[in-house]
Formats: C-alpha cells, structure tokens, sequence
C-alpha cells in the first residue's frame, strides 16, 4: 500500500507517476482520515468496529470499538476535531489574456492572499501550494475543494491592457456554489505600480472576507438558534458566540455561546481562540449584568491570560485583556494590551477597530478614531459597538448632533450603553422628554446586587471610560435626565 500503486492502480495514475510531484493521493487520504474521525465523533459513535488509518501509511487498522473506549477515542480523535475551523482555499486566479506575461501577478495574488488570510485565528487556509496542484487536476470548483477539505473558496480572473488593469474576486461556498461575495477593482497600469495595486487589492479583499464580521463569519452565523448545544459540532462554539454578539444581553444566546464555549475549551485545553472568547463572556456578563459568579471580570482577564500564553499570535486574546483589565480598572496594563492587539494583524477590521473603540475610552480619541473610521471603511458589517466609540468621540468633541446619530445606530435596547449613551446626547440637545424616557429605559437593564439594589450609573461609567472630564460630562447629563 504505497503511494505509487494507489496512484496507478486506484486513481488511473500513468505509470510515470512521481509522488513527491503529485500530492493527489495525500489529499485523498487526508480526505479519508478527516472524515473517519467526524464520523466515530457522530453516527459512528457506537458501532462495534472502528477503522483508522494511522498518520504515515495508508493501511487501514481494523480494532474492536468497545463503549468502555469511546472516551478514550473521543479524547484522541478531540484534537483534530475542534480545530476544525472553516476552511478555505485560495485557488489560483485566472490570467484570461493571451498575453502571457500577467501569469507572475495572477501567482502573487494567489500566494499573498493565502499568507494574509492565514494569519486569522478563526478560519483555517489550505496551503496555495496545494491549491495550485488541485487546480493542474480539474477546473471545477465543487471537485477542487473536496480534494483539499476547502468549505470555502476564493477564485479569480485578471484582464489586462496595455494602460488598466482588472481583477475580478469572489468567494463561493464550495458545496452549493453560492456566491457569498465579489468584487471587481479597476487600476491603472504600470510596471512601476505593480506591487502597490496588488497589495491594496489584497489589503481590500482580506478586509472584507476575513476575521470576526467577515463574509465566511457572516455566512456560517447562520445557524438556527434553536439548535440545541449539545448537538454541535465543538468548533460550532464560535458562531454561538456571534450569535450572542449579533444579540448582545439576550441571555439565552449568552448561556448557550458560553456552556459551548466551556465544553470546547475542556475538550481541547490548548485551543487558545476558544480561551480568549470565552473571557469576553465572563467579560460581557460582567458588563452586562448577567451574574452566576462573583469574579467574572478576573475570570475573564485569567482567560485572556491563558490564551496569550497558549498563543502570543492570537490577537482576540489581547483585546480580552486589555476589555478586563479596562473593567477592572488598571489603565496602564490595559493599553499594553491594546497596543499588542494592534500591532498583530491590521487587517483583521472587527478586532482592531474594536482596539480603536478602546482607546477612544482610553482618551486616545484622535487615534481611536483613525483605526475605527478605517475598519467602517474596509468592513461595513461591523458590531454594534463600533457605533458605541463613534458617538463618544463625538461627544468628546460637543457634536452632538453626530453623536445622537451614532448612538442611535447602535439598537442594541438590551445593552445598558445603548439608552445611557442616547440620554446624554438627548440631554445635550435639549431633547429632554427622549431623554427622560431613555433614562428609564437605562434603570430597567442596571445590574441588581443581591440585597436588591441596583448598581450605580456612576460605577457603570467609571468601569469602562478612563478620562475625569467625560465621566463627569456623563454623569451631569443623566442626573439632568432624572437619574438619582
């Protein structure tokens, strides 16, 4: 059973065959492994035999596969299993001149477009190496992407005349072919021009499709909210998660984003992007109101901790410690998290334009403001709190006119920042009916001690925002609204 005669005898290989040149046979027995391991995860739990193909053969193992084992299994199939992200492949874009000499752009938008996507946490991108050998074999997208295990896949074309240049870019969900996002850009050409229109080309499409609000996020958040947690797959924890965040303060998406992101951390105790998101939960509830333990905010922070430690790339862990450090209310330990979050991965828009909303409550506002206008730009599908930083640096600035505009933007009515921040821009604009109605709406959501009382606006504000003048600002205009 070597590569050679599976090659020949199995997949009609020619006799001159060469192995370390075609990488087809272990494709498919990747393939084959991944699909033996989802299936004992599944329908295949109880059945009395279990058939492996153990890592550097391609002999099957045939074992009994006892219910006493099915732990034991699970345990060392686990790994495998979480980690597996949303997969997409770049396959290499289509040069369709006749003029030859664009193939060496087609190719380096392939390759860096693989590089840059690499670098989210979240998703999982097949070697452009392989791609490109996949694509030597057949041209049909559906057939390419199941040899590489791609659920995702981005093609292109590039035309060209002697003055412009045009590329076109999609993504497509492999199994149906759906189109999930395009986009076509236009350039002037010049040799001299040649590496800076392929950097903002790669620059615009990893923007839209990648990291947390991207088109492959937006695209698998489409799960039924209905479904039970029990019947996920571990990697599924994630869109919980966003489902959560699409949601903010609906309580029963919190606890099933956090009981699977509980589980998914315990099946895989180094899955590091898990450990972060799930420090923003205990974050979120701490901020939110969702009480079930008394350390939320250092139970969060120590799961941003663990997630840096497991993986000093993974950028969603600092922006979970500098949020707990935030809350906690250590400033200086919180930017450091910030600037590290920042310096990773700039193109990943929702995490750093979450880190420009940081330093607007930092007071950072003239710099918080750059990267958050950056990432609107680059990304329209943005959280809601994004509208949240633009209407306190309007407010910093006493446009308050714009700042009502943000707020209201936000319509997130379970959060407790959407009526606080309506009522002070209201108060400011003489609105004060609005403003009363919204500060009600505000002392309905405030966290409720146990001994019945609920928690001071004052200690909601100073726990997020760092600078005198704008706690101060903040709290006059509630108190003008009628909060005690």
């Amino acid at each position: 059973m070597k590569e050679y005669n599976i090659g020949t005898e199995a997949l009609s290989k020619r006799t001159d065959f060469d192995p370390q040149l075609d990488s087809i046979v272990r494709i498919h027995a990747g393939r084959l492994r991944r699909a033996l391991h989802a299936y004992y995860q599944q329908n295949g739990v109880s059945d009395s035999i279990l058939i492996e193909i153990p890592k550097g053969t391609y002999v099957p193992v045939f074992s009994e596969n006892r219910t006493k084992n099915i732990k034991h299994l699970q345990t060392e199939q686990q790994h495998t299993v979480i980690r597996n992200r949303p997969v997409i492949a770049v396959l290499p874009f289509r040069n369709i001149n006749e003029d030859k000499s664009r193939d060496f752009f087609a190719d380096g938008l392939g390759e860096q477009l693989t590089t840059e996507l690499a670098r989210f946490q979240d998703i999982a991108v097949i070697a452009y190496y392989s791609s490109t050998q996949v694509a030597l074999k057949t041209n049909n997208l559906k057939e390419a992407c199941s040899l590489l295990g791609a659920r995702y896949a981005v093609t292109g074309s590039i035309q060209s005349s002697e003055t412009e240049l045009r590329v076109s870019v999609q993504l497509s969900l492999c199994d149906s072919g759906e189109q999930l996002w395009s986009k076509v850009f236009k350039h002037e050409y010049t040799a001299a021009a040649v590496f800076k229109i392929q950097d903002e080309i790669i620059d615009n499409v990893v923007h839209q499709i990648g990291g947390y609000y991207g088109a492959i996020t937006r695209n698998m958040a489409k799960v039924s909210p209905g479904k039970r947690v029990t019947d996920m797959k571990v990697y599924d924890a994630m869109f919980w998660f966003y489902h959560h965040q699409h949601s903010f303060g609906d309580k029963d998406l919190y606890q099933k984003a956090f009981e699977s992101l509980r589980y998914a951390v315990q099946a895989d105790p180094e899955y590091a992007l898990a450990w972060a998101v799930l420090g923003e939960l205990y974050l979120d509830a701490h901020s939110i109101g969702i009480k079930f333990i008394d350390n939320q905010a250092e139970e969060g922070l120590v799961c941003g901790l663990k997630a840096a430690a497991l993986d000093p790339l993974c950028q969603h862990a600092y922006f979970t410690i500098g949020f707990g450090h935030n809350l906690m209310q250590n400033r200086t330990e919180s930017m450091k998290a910030i600037e590290r979050g920042l310096a990773l991965n700039p193109g990943a828009t929702a995490i750093t334009g979450t880190l420009g909303v940081g330093l607007i409550f930092h007071s950072e506002i003239e710099r918080g403001i750059k990267i958050l206008e950056d990432s609107i730009e680059l990304n329209p599908y943005f959280p809601w709190y994004f509208n949240m930083g633009m209407s306190v640096y309007y407010f910093h600035k006493q446009e308050y006119e714009e700042a009502l505009y943000w707020a209201e933007r936000m319509q997130m009515p379970a959060a407790l920042w959407d009526p606080l921040i309506c009522t002070v821009c209201y108060v400011k604009l003489g609105r004060m009916e609005d403003a009363r109605k919204s500060a009600e709406a505000l002392k309905l959501l405030l966290p409720v001690h146990a001994d019945g009382k609920s928690t001071r606006v004052r200690d909601v504000i100073h726990m997020l925002f760092s600078a005198d003048e704008l706690r101060e600002q903040l709290i006059d205009s509630l108190r003008s609204a009628g909060l005690s």
